[in-house]
C-alpha cells in the first residue's frame, strides 16, 4: 500500500534525513519542499536516484509562494497522507527587547503562520487519506519546561505559538479522523546547531556544553521522528512528543 508524505523544508538537516530515509521505501511517495531547487544539491542528487521523491518549490514564509502549492501538487498526487510540517529559521540568540521589529515578524511568518497555511491548503488532499496524520516538527525551546533558558526569543516564542496552534487543530480536526502532534526532534547536529553552539561557548561555555551533550544526528532524529509519525494513533492526539518517545509539557 503506498503511502504519500508531504514535508516542508527538505534540503538540508532533518528534513533531508526524513526524504532520504523514506525514499527507502518504494512504497512512499514523498513531495519535498524547499525554497529553490537550484540551492537544494544533495536533494536534487537523491531524487534523480528515487524516482518516488519529487520536489517542488515553496516559501513557506510567503504567502504567494504558498498559494502555487496547488499547481505543484496537482500532476504529482491528488491526495497526501501525511503531512510533516518542518521548515523553520532561527536567526537570532538575544534578550527580547534587544530584537529588532523585523526579527520576530520573519519567524512568525516562517515558523508559526507558514505552517498554518502550508495546511489550509493541504487539507483537501490530507481529508481524502484514511491515515490523515499531521506531525508538526516543533522544539522544546517552545515549551515552558525548558531546561535552560538559551535566549532563543524569537524562535522559541514561534515555535511555543506552534505548539498552540498544533494543540488546538487537534481538537478541531479529530471529528475528521485527523491525528495531529507535535515533536521535539531532539537538539540535532545540523549547520546552524553548530553555529549555535559555538556562539554559547563564547557566551556561557556551560550551556554550550550542555547542548553539545544532548546532540544528535539528523539521521538519528529521522529514525526517531518517523518513529512517531508511522505508529501514532489517537491516544497520542494533541500530544507534544519527545523524540524519544515521551510526553513533553507544552
Amino acid at each position: 500500500m503506498s503511502t504519500t508524505y508531504f514535508i516542508t523544508g527538505a534540503n538540508r538537516g532533518i528534513g533531508f534525513a526524513i526524504v532520504n530515509s523514506l525514499a527507502e521505501n518504494l512504497n512512499n511517495k514523498v513531495i519535498a519542499t524547499v525554497r529553490d531547487k537550484s540551492k537544494a544539491v544533495d536533494l536534487l542528487k537523491l531524487a534523480e536516484q528515487n524516482s518516488n521523491i519529487h520536489i517542488i518549490e515553496v516559501d513557506v514564509g510567503d504567502s504567494k509562494s504558498i498559494d502555487t502549492l496547488d499547481d505543484q501538487i496537482q500532476p504529482i498526487t491528488s491526495q497526501i497522507d501525511i503531512f510533516i510540517s518542518n521548515a523553520a529559521m532561527g536567526t537570532i540568540i538575544s534578550k527580547v527587547l534587544e530584537i529588532p521589529e523585523h526579527e520576530w515578524l520573519n519567524h512568525y511568518k516562517v515558523n508559526t503562520l507558514g505552517p498554518i497555511l502550508v495546511l489550509k491548503k493541504l487539507y483537501k488532499y490530507l481529508i481524502k487519506s484514511d491515515i490523515k496524520k499531521i506531525a508538526i516538527i516543533s522544539s522544546l525551546a517552545g515549551s515552558f519546561q525548558a531546561p535552560i533558558n538559551t535566549n532563543f526569543n524569537p524562535y522559541g516564542q514561534t515555535k511555543c505559538a506552534l505548539n498552540f496552534a498544533a494543540y488546538n487543530l487537534a481538537s478541531e480536526l479529530k471529528p475528521e479522523g485527523f491525528i495531529v502532534l507535535a515533536i521535539h526532534p531532539g537538539t540535532v547536529l545540523t549547520e546552524t546547531a553548530l553555529k549555535t553552539f559555538d556562539i554559547f561557548d563564547a557566551r556561557n561555555p556551560q550551556i554550550g556544553g550542555a547542548l553539545r551533550s544532548m546532540a544528535i544526528t539528523p539521521e538519528e532524529s529521522a529514525t526517531s521522528v518517523l518513529k512517531i509519525i508511522n505508529k501514532a494513533t489517537d491516544e497520542i492526539n494533541g500530544k507534544f512528543i519527545n523524540f524519544d518517545g515521551t510526553n513533553l509539557a507544552y
